[in-house]
């Protein structure tokens, strides 16, 4: 990775990108980092071990990412931010915006992906007539909640933000650009985008690119 080209990948879990800085705070990846066998987590082994074998890959690093990212502002080229807005409150997703802003060159790009609340509204309103339970598979599809009081350990790791476990707003592209538009970036197309192709065969996706 050029020193003038600093490419970040925000809230990577392990779906990491070569010549990016890739970021996330999945306990996974944290325990990814410590010597001892995977195998010890019996339960978990293969989320580790998916942890280790993407850290051999690129540059993972293990980072609160809704802190800002510690790298010096007008520096980045690029960032893709994937499924990461979605878990947080809309101020803290329009706090994140600001920070990324901060954090561009001028001309910098930023690629957002988010799950698509216009799909998942589609989806109920073709089944209600017919399924009681319409209106609570859409919660549960969402992540906005779940059928059942979550576990002790899931609402703790949830508090913590260790998990990206359950989403605190959903977005359709609309409400995302207009958020984007209201910190101060310009929308853009894809072609401007070093991460372009990123998820982009998936329907059930948003992608909205912007430009400082």
């Amino acid at each position: 990775m050029k020193q003038d080209n600093i490419y970040v990948n925000v809230a990577s879990s392990d779906y990491v990108l070569e010549n990016y800085i890739n970021y996330d705070f999945h306990i996974f990846l944290l325990l990814s980092y410590l010597p001892i066998p995977s195998s010890f987590f019996f339960k978990y082994k293969s989320f580790i071990d998916r942890f280790r074998s993407s850290r051999k890959k690129a540059k993972l690093l293990f980072r609160n990412c809704k802190s800002p990212l510690p790298l010096p502002d007008l520096s980045v080229s690029h960032i893709l931010c994937s499924h990461f807005l979605e878990h947080n409150f809309y101020d803290e997703a329009e706090n994140i915006l600001i920070n990324f802003k901060k954090k561009l060159k001028v001309g910098g790009t930023l690629h957002l992906v988010v799950p698509n609340l216009d799909g998942y509204i589609d989806e109920y309103i073709a089944s209600r007539e017919n399924d009681d339970l319409a209106a609570l598979k859409l919660c549960e599809r969402t992540i906005l909640t779940s059928r059942t009081k979550p576990s002790f350990v899931f609402r703790f790791l949830n508090f913590v933000g260790l998990f990206g476990l359950k989403h605190d707003v959903m977005f359709n592209k609309k409400l995302l650009e207009s958020l984007c538009v209201k910190v101060g970036f310009k929308l853009t197309d894809k072609n401007s985008m070093h991460s372009s192709n990123f998820i982009s065969h998936d329907p059930n996706c948003i992608h909205v690119y912007v430009v400082k």
